[in-house]
């Protein structure tokens, strides 16, 4: 695929430097300040962790910074002991461990739901080091104890997210109460970048400044990426690789582009059929040479990160991914009251209509932006078949958490279809729909972001806004 190439002169980018800039500091203001709809005030609050899987992966960049490093089985103990190595709020809580329990002797491993309990909590003597805080299900592992030197407890929670931010704040030197703070500010940087990394793909694909500039705009602002922007859950992170995986497939630079998306499936493993559809759009698009050494670069990464898991946790994967083939789970992931993206993302749905109009067969010379849009569906289809057959695709979270990474890709999808249809008969009723929608998502998103995350946890998309207004 030839794609247009963006103007050398470097000024030609002006219209995105006061967005970015404006964008930075109301993505730092939200991660620090709540609007609390009881006292009808916007409060300063010190940045932290919610609840869900947050708590744990503070868990994890907590042993990284300490020196720890994966070995996580220490940090429930300190954190049941009152340290605040899993948060503020979390403070002397008996948490459930989210880890795999490692013989260091036979190599052998079981997840610790499988031997204790999570719902059996136990009062530790103040003396007992060892005490685990549950109680047991399974006589496996009989002599394990938190204190014992032949076992070691790894999280079950994929690396890399927490990893890049524990090196981050070892490196900066943070202690204590830093460490939750600052997780949360690199979080919200990472979360920005991506924004940044979505102009240049847009650039890439030879839109304009300013449609580019709307692009991350949509990202920012139009969708839950506000909301997970100050959140420590992985899935901006897996945005900003697989933004950054397609601007580099783009660019011909196959070679960086298979290794992001192999860090993207360590985090989700359902982001391993990129790959596969990839090759495949790439090998139909009659760029068969290009579809081989991405093929060859694939298979290379992902034999690299599997051999990286295996030696961190013993295994490649521990992910456990029970699927469904229930009538409710299939639709669930597009019109689900508590995750569904078409509700919490409205303009997705013109997203999806450009794509589904794109795969069908043409006739005369397929446009540039149309083989694109062929590129990013054969990298979402495959994926959402998964989240479709999947029974959880949520939980402690705010609306669609498995489809946040792929948010960077739908906004630029969005242009392109766009321009596609641009001067067409029903343009104007097209683009009065997109705004409509867009302007609606913008709503919800902007609400949602602005009140503490456990208020909008499990609710529909508009229940934010219900509370400003009744407040």
């Amino acid at each position: 695929m030839r794609f247009p190439q963006s103007p050398g002169n470097r000024f030609n980018y002006w219209p995105g430097v006061p967005f970015f800039y404006s964008s930075l500091v109301i993505m730092y203001f939200l991660a620090c300040h709540f609007y609390d709809p009881s006292e009808r005030r916007l409060e300063l609050a010190q940045p932290e962790v919610f609840g869900g899987d947050e708590p744990h992966y503070l868990i994890i960049i907590s042993s990284i910074v300490k020196g720890g490093g994966i070995s996580v089985g220490p940090m429930y103990r300190s954190v049941r002991q009152g340290s605040v190595d899993a948060g503020r709020s979390r403070i002397g809580i008996n948490l459930d461990h989210h880890t795999l329990i490692r013989d260091t002797i036979t190599g052998e491993g079981r997840l610790w739901s499988n031997v204790f309990g999570m719902y059996t909590p136990v009062e530790c003597p103040p003396n007992d080091p060892g005490c685990v805080g549950y109680a047991r299900v399974s006589e496996e592992f009989p002599d394990y104890t938190l204190v014992s030197p032949r076992f070691v407890e790894l999280p079950t929670h994929p690396v890399p997210f927490p990893a890049l931010l524990g090196t981050l704040l070892k490196t900066y030197g943070a202690r204590g109460f830093q460490i939750e703070k600052g997780a949360i500010y690199i979080q919200v940087f990472l979360s920005w970048l991506a924004g940044i990394v979505t102009y240049f793909c847009g650039r890439r694909l030879g839109l304009s400044a300013g449609a580019s500039v709307l692009a991350a705009a949509l990202l920012y602002y139009a969708s839950p990426w506000l909301e997970y922007s100050h959140q420590l859950y992985p899935a901006t992170f897996m945005g900003l690789l697989l933004i950054t995986a397609l601007w580099a497939l783009l660019s011909r630079r196959p070679w960086l582009s298979a290794p992001l998306v192999a860090v993207a499936a360590m985090q989700s493993e359902a982001f391993v059929l990129i790959f596969a559809g990839w090759t495949l759009a790439l090998y139909f698009l009659k760029e068969k040479r290009r579809a081989l050494v991405f093929a060859a670069a694939s298979s290379a990464s992902l034999l690299a990160t599997a051999s990286i898991s295996h030696w961190l946790i013993g295994k490649a994967s521990i992910r456990e991914m029970p699927f469904t083939l229930d009538p409710a789970v299939l639709v669930r992931t597009f019109i689900g009251s508590e995750g569904g993206v078409l509700l919490f993302i409205p303009w997705s749905v013109a997203v999806f209509c450009f794509m589904a109009v794109c795969l069908i067969p043409r006739k005369t010379e397929t446009p540039e932006s149309t083989r694109v849009l062929r590129v990013m569906a054969a990298g979402i289809i495959p994926v959402a078949g998964v989240y479709m057959i999947l029974p959880i695709t949520g939980q402690y979270c705010y609306g669609p958490r498995y489809w946040i990474p792929y948010v960077p890709w739908l906004a630029l999808a969005l242009m392109l279809g766009l321009r596609l249809y641009e001067g067409r008969k029903y343009y104007r009723w097209i683009r009065m729909a997109v705004l409509v929608m867009v302007g609606s998502s913008t709503v919800m998103s902007v609400a949602s972001a602005a009140i503490p995350p456990y208020q909008t946890w499990h609710e529909l998309p508009w229940h934010a806004l219900s509370c400003l207004l009744h407040s």
